[in-house]
């Protein structure tokens, strides 16, 4: 059914299709020359990463899902993309159902965010199941900082609780699109500069007599991703995963309060394919055991896989 956001300083009730419609549309106006923007969120090399260092039954997970994403034909890298965020949602259940101070909704906030933070920087997300009371941050190059997301459906500003402080060097915040079931990541800070905001009591929406000290950054105080990529070396950055500037909060769809809800009745979401919205295409491609072959002296095209089967 249609829901109720805030957007551009009305409250509207808008439809799956809408919400993704006007996100893909304000990171595209965001998009500079800069960096070259590719039409692919899988890369071979996440799933050598998977094929290297994922327990076997998260492999057999990914590589099920998949196949069967891809039916009769050969596998894509769409449907690895696809496969990884099913991958997500698994591990959301099993760490929501190991860990009862937490939500599968939650950990898919976390999750998703993680995967395409992974993702621009060619590596496969944590499969970690094991809870833990502070999220993990990791670093995605060699000798890198600790980055950590801090996702959010409504991400007017970025918090981090002062005991947690020093649980990474980079904070980023991303926005869940409950719409999709899919993150945005929007901009960062640097633990410096969390050390220089004001500290704030955080009061848990859930548990409003639970109260803790934070520091809190605004949305419009975050840095850009692109200063990011940039400290990273980065060039070429994956389609609709992340705005290149921070974005003006007023222009991005934001979920209006669970209380605003009923005044909504709306009507059935409308089924569509948000791949194909933001511009990304499966194309397969016959791949024949002699183009396996050749892969070391040809390159392989963009969209296929064709080593799957060895996860």
């Amino acid at each position: 059914m249609n829901k109720l956001y805030s957007y551009k300083g009305q409250l509207v009730a808008l439809s799956s299709e809408d919400v993704v419609k006007a996100i893909s549309a304000h990171e595209k106006s965001l998009r500079t020359d800069k960096f070259t923007y590719v039409d692919q969120q899988a890369f071979q090399s996440q799933v050598d990463e998977i094929k290297a260092s994922w327990p076997e039954a998260m492999r057999h997970f990914v590589r099920d899902r998949a196949k069967e994403i891809s039916g009769q034909g050969p596998v894509t890298l769409t449907a690895v993309r696809r496969a990884i965020l099913a991958t997500c949602e698994f591990i959301a259940q099993e760490r929501a159902r190991l860990n009862t101070s937490t939500t599968e909704d939650m950990e898919l906030r976390l999750l998703t965010a993680e995967t395409n933070l992974a993702t621009i920087f060619r590596r496969a997300p944590d499969p970690a199941v094991a809870p833990c009371s502070i999220a993990s941050a990791r670093r995605y190059q060699e000798n890198g900082k600790l980055i950590r997301i801090r996702p959010s459906v409504a991400p007017r500003n970025l918090v981090v609780n002062i005991p947690e402080i020093e649980s990474a060097d980079i904070y980023v915040q991303s926005m869940y699109v409950e719409a999709a079931r899919r993150s945005i990541l929007l901009g960062y800070v640097t633990k410096d500069d969390l050390k220089k905001a004001k500290a704030i009591e955080k009061i848990d929406a859930d548990t409003p007599d639970w109260k803790k000290k934070a520091y809190s950054v605004p949305l419009a105080g975050l840095r850009p991703m692109a200063e990011l990529y940039k400290e990273c070396g980065l060039t070429e950055i994956p389609i609709s995963l992340a705005m290149e500037s921070v974005p003006n909060v007023a222009n991005i769809p934001i979920l209006a309060p669970k209380a605003l809800q009923s005044m909504n009745k709306g009507q059935s979401k409308d089924e569509f394919d948000f791949d194909a919205s933001v511009g990304i295409k499966t194309t397969p491609k016959i791949v024949t055991v002699a183009t396996t072959i050749q892969a070391s002296v040809a390159p392989q095209p963009k969209n296929d896989l064709g080593t799957l089967g060895d996860l």
